[in-house]
């Protein structure tokens, strides 16, 4: 810790430790306007050296400032961070120069752009002149090609006409020995013909029957799963008029397809609700499965309950 100096009672009898001092903080003064004065003195060359403000400052200083004690060591400072450089203002001469130089290069520029589509449109020509060349030499090969293949087509047509007239006369005596043969397997398939219909007929009619003996069975073992779970309404109990048609949707298995519904009602709506449930309580129902001919009339029932 450095030690506080002890002020003098009388400044008067240390007016000569003072005046150093004074000098001093004159100096302190007068050092950061130094730049200043420096860049006056560049700003006009034509002022002689000796009559330079700063300088007969320095020389006033150096002769009038005693020499200074040597100072305490101090802490070293913090390195200043260095200021950006203002860039220097272009002159009006720099500026001009760029501006030719700006103008020859774009005049450099433009004759290379000229000279570019030139030869692009002279490229362009030739270009043009070797297609319609190409054009002209194709159409001709085609020219050549379509009369070559005309002759080549009326020789194959004037063959063709020769191969044909022989075939025709071949085929005339052909004809006319297969006349005959062809009047016997006529009478022949005729007579085949007949009797496969019978036989056709006969088996359909047998196919017909054993299908319609199959339906019967069928719908009537319907009804009976149907109408053995078939509860009447005690209301109902005793009318043998009662019918109600129900329309059921079934699948292959037998399986309901959706809800029975009811397509002309018993004129009871609770001998239809019970026909109704009779109808579900039944399911599956016996289908002929095994009968695709008949099957697709199973899909369906219009029954009677």
């Amino acid at each position: 810790m450095n030690p506080v100096k002890k002020v003098p009672a009388d400044l008067h009898e240390e007016r000569g430790k003072w005046f150093p001092c004074a000098a001093l903080a004159a100096l302190a003064l007068l050092l950061p306007l130094g730049p200043y004065f420096l860049s006056i003195a560049e700003a006009r060359p034509s002022a002689p050296p000796s009559v330079h403000k700063v300088s007969l400052l320095r020389e006033t200083l150096a002769r009038t400032t005693p020499p200074r004690p040597e100072p305490k060591p101090q802490p070293e400072p913090k390195p200043e961070t260095p200021k950006k450089r203002t860039p220097a203002k272009p002159t009006v001469a720099e500026i001009a120069l760029k501006e030719i130089q700006a103008s020859l290069v774009a005049e450099k520029e433009k004759r290379a752009e000229e000279q570019r589509k030139q030869r692009e449109r002279e490229a362009e020509e030739q270009k043009k002149k070797e297609r319609e060349k190409k054009k002209r030499e194709e159409a001709e090969k085609k020219k050549r090609e379509a009369e070559k293949k005309r002759k080549e087509e009326e020789q194959r047509k004037k063959r063709e006409a020769e191969k044909k007239r022989a075939e025709e006369l071949a085929e005339a005596a052909r004809l006319r020995a297969a006349e005959a043969a062809e009047a016997k397997a006529r009478e022949a398939a005729k007579r085949a013909a007949e009797l496969r219909a019978q036989a056709d007929a006969a088996a359909r009619a047998a196919e017909a029957a054993r299908l319609a003996d199959l339906r019967g069975i069928y719908l009537g073992r319907i009804k009976a799963q149907i109408e053995s779970r078939l509860d009447t309404p005690a209301s109902v109990v005793g009318r043998e008029d009662l019918v109600a048609e129900v329309r059921v949707l079934l699948h292959s298995d037998g399986e309901l397809k959706g809800w029975p519904q009811v397509t002309r009602s018993s004129g009871f709506p609770e001998y239809d609700e019970a026909a109704i449930r009779a109808v579900i309580q039944a399911a599956p129902l016996v289908v002929p499965s095994d009968e695709p001919e008949l099957l697709g009339e199973f899909l369906q029932l219009d029954l009677r309950i």
